[in-house]
């Protein structure tokens, strides 16, 4: 960039743009300050849950009592687990998932047909 090329009044013009940026920094430091005094208190506040995990923490909260009640009620001949689902109102897939994570825990348990469990004594 040559600065020959430039005016007397381009040279006025950018002075008083640096003076003004100048000022807006200053305040700008200003305001930090500010802020950081307000950051050092603390705020109790209250935050707001998110209803969907809400919700999946109420379904999948006693979800074991649940299935067994639904398994003995259907005896040996066994629930399926679409019929679990919806009753339960939830996917097919978080019943199967639930069978071969924690339902294998529970000897009780057994799969009796494809798609179908009981509960055995």
């Amino acid at each position: 960039m040559n600065l020959s090329s430039f005016s007397t009044q381009q040279f006025k013009e950018v002075n008083a743009l640096l003076k003004q940026r100048l000022a807006l920094l200053a305040q700008i430091k200003v305001l930090d300050k500010k802020l950081k005094e307000f950051s050092k208190i603390k705020v109790k506040t209250k935050l707001k849950k998110n209803p969907l995990s809400g919700r999946r923490k109420r379904t999948f909260k006693n979800l074991r009592i649940q299935i067994t009640e639904i398994l003995a009620k259907a005896g040996k001949k066994g629930a399926r687990v679409s019929d679990i689902a919806k009753s339960l109102k939830l996917s097919t897939n978080n019943i199967y998932s639930w069978f071969y994570t924690t339902g294998t825990k529970n000897r009780k348990i057994k799969k009796v047909a494809p798609g179908t469990y009981a509960l055995l004594k």
